[in-house]
């Protein structure tokens, strides 16, 4: 550098200083050197589903599972691989990742890969999770369980036999004493008659013949 260098009249004790660029450290990048490539992460797919068709890099499209299965864990590639709900379960919808939080419902009865079935006509099931028909109550004596499927809904009680009518155990309706012709009423004969409070009186549920 030259002694008239106005970098020497301003500092007159240093020596002339050579910049040099400074190297990358071990397990740094140089400012805008380029980054490497990465292997792309695979997305797993999600529990409950299947993804058929996939790739190293690509799960494939999910697939929900089917009614009454369930598939608890992630990366599933096959239906096969979904579950049947076990007995005592009904998994009432598709795309499930559980069973336990899908006990069969009071008044019925489950296989578990076949949904729920109502309880038999005569019996009834408070409590849920009955894997078998055999899990259903017999109706007590003084109690009637109708048909469910007459009725429309599960029996998850047992019905009080009204008064003046006589339930067996297992019975579907209340007997009653009514008279078998409605003109006759001093002839009375034992014989199954539904109640009918609107018309403050009895139907023979074979027959038709109402009573009072």
């Amino acid at each position: 550098m030259a002694e008239g260098s106005p970098w020497l009249r301003d500092h007159p004790s240093q020596g002339p200083v050579r910049l040099e660029p400074s190297s990358p450290t071990s397990g740094e990048k140089s400012e805008g050197s380029p980054c490497s490539a990465g292997t792309p992460a695979t997305q797993a797919c999600p529990s409950g589903h299947y993804c058929p068709g996939g790739s190293e890099t690509h799960s494939g499209a999910p697939q929900a599972c089917p009614e009454h299965t369930y598939l608890a864990t992630d990366g599933g590639h096959s239906q096969a691989e979904c579950l049947p709900c076990p007995a005592g379960y009904h998994c009432p919808w598709p795309g499930l990742s559980s069973f336990e939080d899908h006990p069969c419902p009071p008044g019925h009865w489950c296989l578990g890969d076949q949904g729920a079935f109502f309880c038999p006509p005569g019996t009834f099931r408070s409590e849920p999770g009955a894997s078998a028909q055999e899990d259903c109550e017999l109706c007590p004596p003084g109690y009637h369980c109708p048909d469910p499927e007459l009725q429309g809904h599960a029996n998850v009680f047992a019905i009080p036999c009204p008064a003046g009518s006589e339930c067996p155990a297992g019975e579907l309706w209340p007997q009653c004493h009514c008279p078998v012709r409605p003109h006759q009423s001093s002839h009375l004969h034992l014989m199954k008659c539904i109640l009918l409070p609107h018309r403050g009186g009895w139907l023979h549920k074979d027959t038709g013949t109402s009573c009072h």
